[in-house]
This record gives structure tokens, C-alpha cells and sequence, in this order.
């Protein structure tokens, strides 16, 4: 699980994954976001989210961004 893995460097997993997977790996970083209760990991998985490269995910995560209840505002 991601508590395996050094907090300094979440950030570059995640993105990597997403970046260069599909939409497993979208899912599962943004399963990670949407369960995470600190707010840093929250916006480590949120920073990475918009690095993939399928388009209809990152309208998804635009989409997402924008709606207050599943996105604090200040995290945008």
C-alpha cells in the first residue's frame, strides 16, 4: 500500500502511474484521493491525477476540480 512508500516520494508514484498507465491506474490513485484523510495526500493524488495523458480523464478530473463537494477550493 502506499504507506509502503516514503511520503517524499508519493507524489512522483503516483504521477508516473497515471502519467504512463490507463485508466486502472487513474482509478486507483484517484480511489487513493478520495479516501485519503490528510489533506497533503489528498493533493498528492489530485496533483497527479492531471497528468494523464486519456483525455475523457482529465476532462473528469477538470469536471471534478470544479464541484465543491468533492474538492475543497482551496485545493485547486
Amino acid at each position: 500500500g502506499e504507506e509502503n512508500i516514503s511520503p517524499d516520494l508519493r507524489f512522483v508514484v503516483y504521477r508516473t502511474a497515471v502519467a504512463n498507465g490507463g485508466e486502472s491506474e487513474f482509478r486507483a490513485v484517484l480511489d487513493l484521493y478520495r479516501k485519503a484523510t490528510l489533506a497533503e495526500e489528498k493533493i498528492r493524488a489530485l496533483r497527479a491525477l492531471g497528468f494523464t495523458p486519456v483525455p475523457h480523464l482529465l476532462q473528469e478530473v477538470l469536471e471534478m476540480s470544479l464541484d465543491p463537494q468533492q474538492v475543497r477550493p482551496q485545493d485547486t
